[in-house]
């Protein structure tokens, strides 16, 4: 049994609630041998123990609870931040613990109700929760009729539980969720199994009675990142201008080298590009040759030249 203890005594007086949804590891001697989780009245079992024995069993506190005073009600110690453990041998087939919160109901009811959920990322956003990949450390806050905040949590791992969270015991009455999506994320489309506005995270009002467990679950998606505007006067062109643009530019200047290595003879040139015979005009320093330099020097790379003897 995992109950909740009102008073924080370490016993579990008459009227003090079992605790649904707990997570509870049957511990071997070396590994965990089996787990389940506890049932509307905070009880639980396993069908049988490993063989050699059993080490004793473990409870998963859900964020906001923590272990009552260790006593005659409850067997379970804190090991961690968010686990218990209860040790056990073959003479001890019964382990009890005792979890206490922050949450505390103002008047002592004969039913406590409670409100739990879980938050996974909907990959194909049907909004159904099919896959059970759960999503932790996510903000969900538990808000009167009022609208005002009565409690929060985050999501934890809870083994069948991928991510959990657990609002109780509450008093008999109306309530609602805020759930907080984290950076990137927005929630899906209701009506399936997520009860989450996508616009406000909030959740509809709803009814919790004595002995209740009502079940809200949220699924979000992975939100694109929004597409940065260029700087004015700047425009987003294909890859493809950016491309042809670069061949130009290699073009031009494949054509600023060959004219700047062309060599000008008084002969006909052979076709490797030598001259057959006679002077060759770039080893004379004459008029011609300063001016085709000072043509040189006035066009830039991808300019049209005029053509030799255009003077």
């Amino acid at each position: 049994m995992v109950w909740y203890d009102l008073n924080a005594d370490g016993s579990r007086n008459p009227g003090e609630p079992g605790i649904p949804g707990i997570s509870v590891r049957l511990i071997g001697h070396r590994t965990m041998s089996d787990y389940t989780v506890t049932g509307s009245d905070g009880s639980y079992r396993f069908s049988s123990l490993p063989t050699g024995g059993y080490a004793g069993v473990e409870f998963l506190m859900p964020d906001g609870y923590s272990c009552t005073t260790p006593g005659s009600g409850s067997d379970a110690r804190p090991i961690g931040g968010t686990v218990a453990f209860a040790e056990g041998d073959d003479s001890r087939h019964t382990l009890n613990a005792g979890f206490v919160g922050g949450y505390q109901a103002g008047t002592p009811v004969a039913a406590y109700g409670w409100v739990r959920g879980t938050v996974w990322s909907d990959g194909n956003r049907d909004g159904v929760n099919d896959d059970m990949y759960g999503l932790t450390d996510i903000e969900v806050r538990l808000l009167d009729a009022g609208g005002a905040v009565v409690a929060s949590a985050r999501t934890e791992y809870h083994d069948y539980y991928t991510s959990m969270y657990l609002f109780g015991p509450l008093l008999p009455g109306e309530y609602s969720l805020a759930f907080t999506a984290p950076e990137n994320y927005i929630f899906t489309d209701p009506g399936g199994d997520s009860y989450a506005d996508p616009l406000t995270g909030t959740t509809a009002p709803f009814t919790v009675g004595g002995g209740d467990t009502i079940v809200r679950d949220a699924g979000l998606i992975l939100s694109l990142a929004p597409a940065q505007s260029p700087p004015p006067g700047e425009t987003n062109e294909p890859d493809e201008e950016i491309g042809d643009s670069k061949k130009r530019d290699d073009v031009d200047d494949a054509a600023e080298e060959e004219r700047e290595e062309q060599v000008i003879t008084s002969e006909p040139q052979e076709p490797d590009g030598e001259a057959s015979g006679g002077p060759r005009e770039d080893d004379d320093d004459g008029p011609d040759r300063e001016k085709s330099k000072d043509q040189d020097d006035r066009h830039k790379p991808g300019e049209d030249r005029p053509k030799q003897g255009d003077d």
